[in-house]
């Protein structure tokens, strides 16, 4: 990603709907597995999620994140597992019986209908009155934003418009979860950047748990609840946007989001918090907080945040982790510069810089000799 997550880390005053004592997940998914031939595209996945999460399966590709969440709309049966939704089982439950809507990455819409029409097809089919119809078509319509444009047809609107119809179509219905695959991949940036805080907002006013499939993980990080980041058919970890980031569990998660550098090394020792191991890629011991019972001698791994990084000409204080190296490439970007140093172990090193004030050039330039520092707080240890 190469830049800090946009999403805000709020001040809580209540527990969130995972963490209530006793709470009843909407959606419960229970060893689920689905291969083809040798293939196994999900491999024994389980997950809750809760009432009114906006909830992302974050993966790259052939991960089975698609794959999942086809399941879950009854596309495909799993070869094992069960899925529950509200507390019913859906093993045998067809697509359109299923208390879900799914929002598709093309979203899907009929090019001979207009909008409006477009929005209460499912009703009609359904069954439903004309009045009641027109009634929550035009509120689906209000909601996106798009209550004007009714009686327009597809191919005369924008990639945004559209993206907004094919929203307006899935809450009609009211499920109980939206899915939505890839729901802002057709964009461009600065219209997907909007829209993420668009559909979080509307999320908050219609109260319905969205589930969304991306491989973007700017996206994952500013419109989530919780993530759960997939690979090779496996959930490799849950948690929030400042869990996931701050506190990855795996060598893979603290590559897969963000950009982490990785210290590998025997661990020497872990005594008061404190995890202490020499990497071949460093001169001096790296430390970092973790109150996990590692032993002498074990394999592992410190990953350190380029933004954590101090980068400085004077040597640092002792006790905290520190590097010396030469600058052997910038990227400027504006906000922040990214230094690449390397150590006298042929070891590059990324260290962000923010760019707080207006300047004509930066502080350091190519071929600077720098000392780089970060403490053990602001390290994790991470295992394979």
């Amino acid at each position: 990603m190469g830049e800090e997550p946009a999403r805000a880390a709020p001040r809580r005053a209540a527990p969130e709907p995972w963490e209530e004592p006793g709470a009843q997940p909407i959606l419960r998914v229970t060893g689920v597995s689905r291969r083809y031939g040798p293939v196994t595209a999900v491999d024994d996945v389980s997950l809750d999620i809760h009432r009114g999460e906006v909830f992302s399966l974050l993966g790259g590709s052939g991960s089975g994140k698609t794959t999942l969440l086809r399941m879950l709309a009854g596309f495909e049966l799993p070869d094992a597992g069960r899925v529950e939704i509200d507390g019913a089982d859906m093993t045998g439950v067809p697509p359109y019986a299923r208390p879900v809507n799914m929002m598709f990455q093309s979203y899907a819409l009929f090019p001979h209908m207009s909008v409006e029409r477009n929005v209460g097809f499912g009703l009609v089919q359904e069954g439903c009155p004309r009045d009641e119809i027109a009634r929550r078509v035009r509120d689906a319509l209000d909601l996106v934003q798009l209550g004007e444009l009714g009686g327009r047809r597809p191919n005369q609107l924008s990639g945004g418009q559209r993206q907004r119809v094919a929203l307006a179509r899935a809450l009609v219905k009211r499920p109980k979860i939206l899915l939505l695959d890839e729901p802002l991949a057709a964009l461009d940036r600065k219209l997907r950047e909007r829209t993420q805080f668009e559909l979080v907002s509307i999320q908050e006013k219609v109260g319905i748990t969205f589930l969304i499939v991306t491989h973007d993980q700017e996206e994952a990080m500013t419109m989530s609840s919780r993530i759960a980041i997939m690979d090779q058919g496996r959930i490799v970890q849950v948690g929030t946007p400042l869990q996931v980031y701050e506190h990855p569990r795996s060598r893979f998660v603290a590559g897969f989001i963000g950009m982490a550098n990785l210290f590998d090394g025997p661990v020497q020792s872990a005594a008061g918090g404190i995890v202490t191991l020499l990497s071949a890629d460093c001169a001096a011991p790296l430390s970092a907080v973790d109150a996990r019972a590692w032993q002498a001698g074990q394999a592992a791994a410190i990953a350190v945040r380029p933004e954590k990084i101090t980068v400085g000409r004077s040597e640092p204080a002792a006790g905290i982790n520190r590097v010396f190296g030469t600058i052997r490439d910038i990227a400027y970007l504006g906000d922040a510069s990214v230094y690449h140093v390397e150590t006298a172990q042929g070891r590059r090193i990324s260290a962000t810089r923010p760019n707080l004030r207006l300047a004509d050039e930066l502080p350091f330039t190519w071929g600077d000799a720098v000392w780089l520092s970060w403490t053990p707080e602001n390290a994790v240890v991470v295992g394979e």
